[in-house]
């Protein structure tokens, strides 16, 4: 039934869900960044254990694209947006995602509806 709705395999996580859809992976509690910087918030470990999770385990999903803007700076954008994805693909690394699989893109504002923060985009798909 998931298939049909164009679900593939939400998965649940304590105060962290990620669902997988055709093109992407929603998740449904941002990912926050320390005021205007590319530090990763603290409270953001749970999604990003999620997303690891997902990513490292049973998943038809080849290489992962991480979306991040910058638009919440005074500065260039586009700068910010291209350290918060990196930020965060090395975060999925040391989380055991391998950096292949990983794609950071910048942007210098959402990409994805008005949605803050990161937004994951399927860049390549293969079979489980």
């Amino acid at each position: 039934m998931l298939a049909a709705l164009g679900l593939l395999a939400p998965v649940p996580v304590a105060n962290a869900r990620v669902v997988v859809t055709e093109t992407s992976i929603e998740i449904y509690d941002p990912i926050r960044f320390v005021g205007t910087t590319a530090a990763i918030a603290p409270r953001s470990a749970p999604m990003l254990d999620s997303i690891a999770r997902m990513m490292t385990g049973d998943t038809p999903i080849r290489v992962l694209e991480i979306h991040a803007d910058g638009v919440d700076a005074r500065v260039d954008q586009l700068v910010l947006g291209s350290l918060r994805a990196r930020a965060i693909v090395a975060e999925l690394v040391r989380r055991g995602v391998p950096a292949k699989r990983l794609r950071a893109v910048g942007e210098a504002r959402p990409g994805y509806g008005n949605n803050p923060g990161a937004w994951l985009v399927i860049a390549e798909r293969g079979s489980c």
